[in-house]
């Protein structure tokens, strides 16, 4: 090859990688890109997970024996399966086949103490994804051979996955979540309008951002109804009063509970004062539909996820949607994770980062001492985003912080 061939080798390699990873608005750079492991759904996982999931909780001690046994396994264990009716049985089948569907998920080990159960949430996945997909299960043949089965499945998938590599992916395939937890006066003025404007961006760029929380709205949520359609806006303002009435019902005076104590700790006095600070997380962008507890989003934009304000539970009906990371803002340090996906903390109270930096990923408290705003706090936000999506690990998987809960909603038959 000539030396000329060569220059012109090199200046081609260097145009290509400008337009597939960059593009040049105003002199600044924007990174329109990730790396991540591409499904055969057409979906793009910024983790590569071989998960062990019980279908009833009978089947937990199978699973973490088969994860203390082969290195490397996710193990997805909750307290829940037996004698669920209507739609609680719905929403434990939906999530827990929602959350093997997950990008993130290479495949997965289904242990159950019967086939019936197992073999529902088979079917829900199937619907929608050919990924590898094993069932084990107790009955007939105990515990031990139980474990041995999963155990040499899991081994098998868990060496097929590793042969993945992460490819280059567009970033409109991101959806992210955005949630809060501990929060003080520091979120509502500067960590949720930064994870707002992580959502407006990832938006503007084809992506999709969830936010839940309708507890936690109450108080703002006329100001988020304005800014989406009527259908969707009247929709929203009813399932906040489902909240609210359902509260008085029990005799319940809301502001025992909201704000909590640690809020109120952090400097937020009235329901109202934390709903408006926590909306901001939302961004700008309309709302495109209201969704059902792990539920997967129809299309792209923001969406209003139905659901628990509480960290754990949440997040587990964000990774069951679909969602691949959750952007989670916190005052006072809150360390919930999740056992499929990272959850990045940000705050904006410098405080925290000095008492539980572990807990804390990104510090934008500079926007409070004024050396930066919070367009540029968002810039940092959404480039760690991209970061993580690409395989940077977060705190909250470096100390296993691997909660997992589903939402309950009536009684156990």
């Amino acid at each position: 090859m000539t030396i000329l061939s060569q220059l012109l080798t090199i200046l081609l390699a260097l145009i290509l990688q400008v337009l597939i990873f960059n593009v040049i608005q105003e002199g600044e750079i924007i990174i329109l890109s990730f790396e991540g492991y591409i499904r055969s759904d057409g979906t793009v996982g910024v983790r590569n997970h071989v998960a062990i999931v019980a279908a009833q909780g009978y089947g937990n001690s199978v699973v973490e024996a088969i994860a203390s046994i082969v290195h490397g396994v996710y193990p997805v264990i909750h307290p829940y399966g037996r004698g669920q009716i209507g739609p609680d049985a719905v929403q434990q089948t939906n999530t827990l086949a929602g959350t093997i569907l997950n990008p993130n998920v290479f495949g997965a080990v289904i242990v159950a103490w019967e086939p019936v159960e197992a073999q529902k949430i088979f079917k829900k996945i199937r619907e929608k994804s050919d990924k590898k997909i094993e069932i084990v299960t107790i009955m007939g043949q105990g515990t031990l051979k139980a474990i041995e089965q999963g155990a040499r499945i899991a081994i098998d998938m868990l060496v097929e996955a590793s042969e993945l590599k992460r490819e280059v992916a567009p970033i409109e395939k991101l959806m992210i979540a955005v949630n809060c937890g501990a929060s003080d006066a520091t979120s509502g003025i500067v960590a949720n309008p930064a994870a707002g404007y992580v959502c407006d961006k990832l938006i503007n760029l084809g992506g999709t951002a969830i936010f839940n929380e309708t507890a936690e709205i109450m108080g703002a949520e006329h100001i988020l109804a304005r800014r989406s359609s009527p259908e969707v806006g009247k929709r929203l303002l009813e399932i906040v009063k489902e909240v609210e009435d359902y509260v008085l019902s029990l005799g319940i005076d809301i502001r025992g509970n909201q704000p909590k104590p640690d809020n109120i700790e952090g400097g937020l006095t009235t329901v109202e004062e934390k709903a408006l600070g926590n909306i901001a997380k939302a961004g700008s962008h309309p709302i495109q539909a209201i969704i059902s507890y792990a539920e997967k989003p129809a299309g792209k934009g923001l969406y209003h996820m139905y659901s628990s304000p509480a960290g754990a539970e949440s997040n587990t009906g964000f990774f069951a949607c679909g969602a691949q990371i959750t952007i989670f803002t916190t005052g006072k340090g809150n360390p919930v994770g999740h056992i499929l996906g990272p959850v990045i903390k940000v705050t904006g109270n410098h405080r925290t980062v000095i008492a539980a930096p572990e807990n804390i990923d990104l510090d934008i408290s500079a926007v409070l001492k004024g050396q930066m705003d919070i367009e540029e706090a968002g810039e940092d936000l959404f480039s760690f985003l991209l970061q993580v999506a690409s395989g940077k690990i977060t705190k909250s998987e470096a100390l296993k912080h691997n909660e997992f809960a589903i939402s309950r909603i009536g009684l156990t038959v």
